[in-house]
């Protein structure tokens, strides 16, 4: 932004005082009117639901969780996730925060199955997408799929992170994450094969000096770790700007993508402890989704979500 002539400037150019204290007087209320405009969409969509819980009762969907008698398959084409009748789950964009998703959204439909023997759940989406994206490198972006459950018993919270007092409990497979399940590597060396690239610390010293180049993964942080147990990760969220990942994670699960489809199962264990749903046969309780399409930019808030399901665990 160009910056015209105020008054109060000196003969030289420079600006006199009282220019000085209105320019800092002026960055500082567009800071503040920006931080609250923010805090307010954050707090306004967070609370549009808190007096308007959606019963189970009233979904005009309901996903049953067929109870099976063996461990629930990880593998999306086993032939017991087949047998189950695919619904489907309509997808918006998210256009209430940023980064909104302006754009018309890629992906407009995803089917949802799930299962449950007594002591795991688990759900198997499925969704078209033309280029398989698995690369979280810079300007690059993963596909990935997130299944949403309520905290509390009482009934659902804001369809899109929960609200402050009702968090809602997450399980987020990445493409990248599933990558790496796989042993390939997801280097800038794999995204821009022809890049010049310096030494890593590790080639020049010893490990245990290299570590201090990696703070993140040395603090544990889910996104730095070079090795990984489960492509899906647990988060719990009470509103936009609140997701943190669950100190014990515990989800498992796995993504395949054959032409121009992916198909991907999550599954977590029914008993839940603080910040996670807690589930039993017979019970009912809602479920909701989110796909973001990587090779189209998607990432963070931006992408496609569903509102809220019913979900029935079969007795």
């Amino acid at each position: 932004m160009s910056e015209g002539y105020i008054p109060g400037e000196l003969a030289s150019g420079e600006p006199g005082r009282s220019t000085i204290g209105r320019r800092a007087a002026t960055g500082a209320i567009g800071i503040a009117a920006v931080g609250i405009a923010a805090g307010l969409t954050s707090w306004s969509a967070s609370r549009h639901y808190d007096h308007a819980a959606e019963p189970p009762q009233e979904f005009t969907r309901t996903v049953l969780a067929k109870r099976m008698a063996d461990a629930v398959p990880r593998d999306p084409a086993d032939a017991a996730w087949k047998a189950l009748p695919a619904i489907p789950i309509s997808l918006e964009p998210q256009r209430m925060i940023e980064p909104r998703l302006d754009r018309a959204p890629v992906l407009t439909l995803c089917e949802l199955r799930a299962m449950h023997n007594g002591k795991e759940v688990g759900f198997h989406v499925t969704w078209e997408d033309p280029n398989r994206s698995d690369l979280e490198v810079n300007g690059q972006f993963r596909d990935s799929v997130a299944i949403q459950l309520p905290v509390s018993p009482e009934g659902p919270a804001f369809a899109v992170m929960g609200q402050p007092g009702r968090p809602v409990h997450l399980l987020h497979w990445r493409a990248s994450w599933q990558r790496a399940m796989e042993g390939a590597t997801g280097t800038i060396r794999d995204a821009f094969p022809n890049a010049v690239s310096d030494v890593s610390p590790e080639d020049v010293m010893n490990a245990e000096l290299a570590q201090k180049y990696y703070p993140a993964q040395v603090a544990g942080n889910a996104m730095a770790l070079r090795e990984r147990t489960s492509p899906v990760e647990e988060l719990v969220a009470e509103g936009f700007g609140t997701i943190t990942s669950q100190g014990e994670q515990r989800a498992d699960g796995k993504g395949v993508f054959t032409n121009g489809r992916w198909e991907v199962v999550l599954v977590v264990p029914m008993a839940g402890k603080e910040n996670q749903a807690s589930l039993s046969p017979g019970s009912h309780t809602s479920v909701a989704v989110a796909v973001w399409n990587g090779g189209k930019g998607d990432r963070g808030a931006r992408k496609q979500f569903a509102y809220w399901s019913g979900l029935e665990l079969e007795a």
